[in-house]
């Protein structure tokens, strides 16, 4: 069932699917009301559940699959550049919640509650044909804008602090297996995340992207090995995970614009 009315400024659709339904591309905010669903832009896929809400700010198409049946999303399309969506996208890619430009965050509680009664109100609003509709529909994503923004400091700290103690588990799986070769794949399977999404977790988490952190821990290996054994080059760079001397001669040159063996005659 697709019950759809156009404004000019936004759109409310609420969308009941057992099977997938394609999106048009643009900015939206989408809450999951009811079942478990997976959000598809060509290789991204992250999954969402109920009380989700996913903010959407990427000129794709895209498609949400159920993965059970008798799936309901609110969906709510921001088709014009008003000050208050501006503003809320500019702030909002500020806070910590902001991953990408597909973001979801988890509802619980009395925020849950208080998003869905704005949005069984601009349902209600929706259907009336006034003037006043649109001013009314606006001030409703105000308020959802507001919640969205004003989410708990102690909340924020909470879900930076839980996200980080979870990464300290990919953190000493590195660690203890930096020397061998580490797919992005199996260090999401470790956190039960899907790979894309994941990806943009480990750069917010850990300050940089997956390739340059490996990079960075087998350097800072080597560095330690050269100013504190006699291992030669070669030797060093098999034991760091490189099979080819050259990787590490590279490394080296990229990070420090020395070799090796100058960097063990200035550390020891």
């Amino acid at each position: 069932m697709n019950n759809e009315r156009t404004n000019k400024s936004i759109n409310i659709d609420k969308i009941c699917f057992n099977n997938y339904v394609i999106l048009s591309k643009g900015r939206k905010i989408l809450y999951l009301l009811k079942g478990e669903s997976e959000i598809s832009f060509k290789k991204e896929t992250f999954s969402i559940s109920c009380g989700n809400i996913v903010i959407v700010d990427k000129e794709k198409e895209f498609q949400i699959s159920s993965l059970k049946k008798d799936c309901t999303i609110i969906k709510i399309d921001l088709l014009e550049d008003k000050d208050i969506i501006k503003e809320f996208f500019d702030k909002f890619k500020k806070s910590s919640y902001y991953i990408s430009d597909v973001s979801k965050i988890k509802l619980n509680g009395q925020k849950r509650r208080k998003i869905e009664q704005i949005i069984d109100l601009m349902l209600f609003d929706d259907e009336e044909d006034t003037e006043y509709k649109e001013n009314q529909l606006l001030n409703y994503l105000r308020i959802i804008f507001t919640e969205i923004l004003n989410l708990d400091n102690n909340e924020r700290e909470t879900a930076e602090s839980k996200l980080r103690s979870k990464f300290s588990v990919v953190v000493s799986y590195i660690e203890e297996n930096y020397n061998k070769k580490i797919y992005l794949e199996e260090l999401a399977d470790l956190l039960h995340y899907e790979t894309s999404y994941f990806s943009k977790l480990f750069k917010k988490v850990l300050g940089v992207g997956f390739s340059e952190y490996m990079q960075d821990v087998r350097l800072k290996k080597a560095e330690k090995l050269l100013e504190e054994t006699d291992y030669s080059v070669e030797d060093i760079s098999s034991i760091v995970g490189y099979q080819d001397k050259k990787q590490l001669y590279k490394l080296f040159r990229e990070s420090s614009n020395i070799t090796p063996g100058a960097f063990r005659k200035i550390g020891k």
